[in-house]
């Protein structure tokens, strides 16, 4: 297998991390989009959408989205599990999942995409949509926050993917503006716990 990547963005940063915590090697190309490599033809081929992370096996097929990469890999290395252990506990890991996937980590490149100068020249911005894309991100994590009253991780007691793509959307939130709340004092004391992890760091 092969893993097309671009360290600095989002959803490769998810499937970094969650190699780490596997303790998985691929082997790996890193495509520079600074450099516009993901706009080249051969890139295009394997993927159209012109995206990371592609992980492409050995047999020419190839996943192009971040979660499905990470579902093929559990069912390859299902120890340690991190997308739960049960049907209750991977129903809610999905579930948090999809909310970390939606309203921290989009709502922070909403934000970044209608706020930065880098997108200046590439999106019409408007400053009231970086402004509700902030107020929704603290929504969020305030919900997330909660969450944290009954358990250690997001999804209960063990670490999963849910916590992994919250990581990612508070890292990615503070480039757009997007703060987590200061009474939110269980997020920012599992954000240190999880920034600790040899993966994340």
């Amino acid at each position: 297998m092969k893993l097309y990547t671009f360290a600095q963005a989002a959803n490769p940063r998810k499937v970094q991390i969650y190699l780490a915590e596997k303790q998985l090697n691929l082997d790996t190309v890193e495509v520079s989009m600074p450099g516009s490599k993901h706009h080249q033809r051969d890139y295009l081929a394997r993927n159209p959408m012109a995206a990371v992370p592609i992980l492409e096996l050995d047999d020419d097929r190839a996943l192009t989205e971040a979660d499905a990469i990470i579902e093929y890999l559990e069912e390859l290395h299902p120890e340690p599990p991190l997308l739960g252990t049960d049907p209750w506990s991977k129903a809610l890991t999905r579930e948090i999942t999809t909310l970390a996937e939606r309203g921290l980590l989009d709502t922070a490149l909403l934000a970044i995409e209608h706020s930065s100068e880098e997108y200046a020249n590439q999106v019409s911005q408007v400053p009231a949509v970086a402004e509700h894309a902030k107020a929704r991100f603290a929504n969020v994590v305030t919900l997330f926050d909660n969450l944290l009253v009954h358990h250690e991780y997001l999804a209960g007691n063990r670490f999963t993917v849910a916590d992994i793509t919250a990581f990612v959307g508070l890292e990615f939130g503070s480039e757009g503006g997007c703060l987590v709340p200061s009474d939110a004092k269980n997020i920012a004391a599992w954000f240190k716990k999880v920034s600790a992890r040899a993966s994340t760091r």
